[in-house]
Order: structure tokens, then sequence, then C-alpha cells
């Protein structure tokens, strides 16, 4: 039974990383122009599959393999694994540095900044969220709580400085200060944990030979897993044009709050499952996990029910009833798809803590290339709606892919 003083601190911080997104994404929807925002979302997509690509190789198999080592070996552990994401995390920056120094002698001086920019929020975020996963794995939620709450807090102040300076909002200028949010609450969780790098380098090796079992899979999958939730934006980017990409994005913000408390709230349960799937307990994974999947579609049925009462209000507050017109549809069609992401979250969670990554990159690929199609046949129809309704009808796919694998294969097999 998990403890209820454990999920309360887990969805108060988990709410608040989401309400933090949710302010952010509309205090920048109503300040920057269509194309900069548009060219803000491109940025954001990259720092999250760079992010990802981290996560996927270190951070989720740090919290799949930590409940496999000896009790008194797991601090140790953790402390090379950072020292494995510092290292990926420097030469990150020194790739992006030297794009973005030839961007320079193109002359293509914005992408030269926003392609800096681009590593160093992308090496924060990473950082983060170690810790955060770090104090997830010792079920330390508070210091999740305090680790988001930074962040938050930083945020503000940084943007507030920006605004009381005349400073515009341009990409590069949002970038920095998100990624000096993400390393000011990074160094918080680094206070709280007393989790530093470990340079033991042969078993640094080990570590990444153990984590690439694994992580390779999950690498894969994280590449299929962007194009699969971002083939909305390339479908409508080539068949309608920039600003109708914008306004897709602008309908997705208003169920960004969800969509990012719904794999948070994941991240609560994944070092549990790893727990019980290690104890070889299998028919607990699968209780668990069936009440996961029901927590999660609640939650998503709660949150379109609180937007639909909301939503003119928002619209109004944040003065976007001019520039995004006729986008309500949008973001019906973005609840469907929340709803089914919701229950994939949660079968998906139970794949990880099984360690079957092989069979998550296999659903995330039929997933991605039904994304694909369905968003551009849709597309050439419906406009903007059309390419929703593709990643939708993806969603589906992965639903029916993931029910066949626990029901037909040896997913459970040991």
């Amino acid at each position: 039974m998990l403890a209820l003083k454990a999920i309360s601190f887990s969805l108060a911080s988990q709410a608040l990383s989401s309400g933090t997104t949710f302010v952010l994404s509309m205090y920048l929807l109503s300040v920057m122009s269509p194309e900069g925002f548009g060219l803000y979302n491109l940025a954001f997509a990259a720092i999250l599959f760079l992010a990802g690509i981290g996560n996927a190789l270190f951070l989720t198999q740090m919290v799949v393999l930590t409940p496999r080592k000896k009790v008194d070996e797991q601090k140790e552990y953790a402390r090379r694994i950072l020292s494995l994401l510092v290292i990926s995390c420097f030469f990150c920056s020194v790739i992006g540095g030297a794009l973005g120094f030839f961007a320079f002698l193109l002359e293509f001086k914005v992408w030269g900044f926003l392609t800096g920019a681009i590593a160093i929020a992308t090496a924060g975020y990473v950082l983060k969220d170690f810790y955060i996963r770090y104090a997830y794995i010792n079920e330390r939620e508070i210091w999740v709580f305090l680790i988001n709450f930074s962040n938050a807090i930083f945020l503000a102040l940084f943007f507030t400085v920006l605004a009381l300076l005349n400073f515009s909002c341009g990409v590069s200028e949002v970038l920095v200060v998100f990624a000096a949010s993400q390393f000011c609450a990074a160094y918080l969780g680094k206070f709280l944990t007393e989790i530093t790098p470990l340079w033991k380098i042969k078993k640094i090796k080990e570590d990444f030979k153990e984590a690439w079992a694994g992580g390779k899979w999950d690498s894969l999958t994280n590449c299929v897993y962007f194009l699969r939730t971002q083939s909305h934006t390339l479908v409508v980017g080539a068949l309608i044009g920039s600003a109708a990409v914008a306004k897709v994005n602008a309908a997705r913000i208003f169920v960004s709050p969800v969509t990012i408390l719904i794999p948070g709230l994941s991240q609560v349960f994944l070092p549990r499952l790893s727990k019980i799937s290690a104890q070889g307990t299998l028919v607990q994974v699968e209780k668990l996990t069936i009440k996961l999947c029901i927590l999660l579609a609640l939650l998503s049925l709660a949150y379109a029910a609180l937007l639909f009462f909301v939503y003119e209000a928002l619209m109004s507050l944040f003065s976007l009833k001019e520039s995004y017109q006729g986008i309500g549809w949008l973001v019906v069609f973005w609840m469907v798809y929340v709803f089914f992401m919701a229950i994939n979250s949660g079968l998906f969670l139970a794949v990880k803590a099984l360690n079957r990554f092989k069979y998550q990159a296999a659903v995330n690929s039929v997933s991605a290339a039904a994304s694909v199609i369905f968003s551009f046949c849709f597309c050439s129809f419906y406009m903007e709606a059309g390419a929703v309704l593709g990643i939708v009808f993806a969603e589906v796919v992965a639903l029916s892919a993931l029910l066949y694998m626990f029901r037909k294969s040896d997913l459970k097999s040991k």
C-alpha cells in the first residue's frame, strides 16, 4: 500500500510542475509573436528529444536497476550514473557550441544563439531530472516537491527581472532563462540528496554496459516516441505552414498540465513497480498497473471537465481570442488524445518495470508509423484538426498493441 503522505507530496509536486509549464506557456503565447512562439516550440521539442535520450540511456535504467543492487551499493551506483550523465551533458554542450559556431560563420546568428541555448537548457533539464528520479527511488517525495517548487520560483524571478529591465522575450532569451532555472533546481537537488559524481572509471564503464543493454532499446523508443507525438507538427508545417503549427500547439497548451502530470505521476510508481518486479511478484505488478491505468484515465476525464468550465476565461485572461480564434475543437481533440495517452502511460510503465524495453520500442515503432500515416491522410482533408485526429488514432493503435502483448506474448516471462 502506497503511503498517503507520499502520494500527497507526489501529486502536489507534479501539479506544481504541470502548473508551472502551463503558466509559462500561456505567458509566452501572449507576449511572443506566432512565429516566435512556433520557433520556441520547435526548440523546446529539441530539448525534450535530447533529454529523453539521456533519460532513456541512464535515468530510467537507474530506476529499474537500482532495486537489483545491494542496499549499501545503491548510493554509489547513483553517483556513478550521475558521472555518466555529466559526461553526456559535456559532449552535448560541446557539439551544440560547435554547431552554433558554424552557424555564426555562415551568418545564421539566430540559429547560432539558439543551438547553444538548446544545448545548455538540455543539460540543466537532465541534471534536474536526475535528482528527481533519485528522490523517487528513495521515496523522498518531499524532495521532488522542493526541487519543482524552486524551479517555479526561479522561473518567475528571472522572467520578472527581464520584464523590469524591458528585455524582449526572444527564443534564445527564453531558453537561457529556462536553463538557469533548471540548473538552480538541480543545485538544490544536490544539496538535498548529497549526491555528487563519483569518478571510478572502471566501474563507470561497467555501469554503462549494463545500462546500454536496456538503454539502447529505450533510446530507440524515445526517438520513435518523438516521431509518434510530434508527427502532427511535421505534417502541419509541411502541408499548411508555420502559422498552422502555432495554432495546433496553442490548442495543445490547454491540455499541457495533464499531459505533464500523467508521465510525472508515473515516476512515482515506476520505482515501486520495479521493486515488485525484482521480487518476482508479477501478479502484484499487474494489479498495481490496472489501478494506475484507471487512476490516470479518471484524472484525464476530471481535467477535461475542469477545462470545459474555464476555457473561455483562459482565452480572455491571456488575450488569445484575436490571434487564435477557432481552436476550441482542436482542444477537444487533444483531450481525446490525452485520455488514450493516459491509459498507455500506465501500460508502458509496467513494460519498463519488467525490463522489457524491446517490446516498448516495437509498440512505439508501430504507433509512430500509424501517427505519420494517419496525420498526413487526415490533414490532407481536415487541415489542422485532421493532424490531431491522426495522433489520436495512433494512440488507439498503441493501446491495442500493448493489450495484445500482455495477453499473447512472453512479456511476463522472466
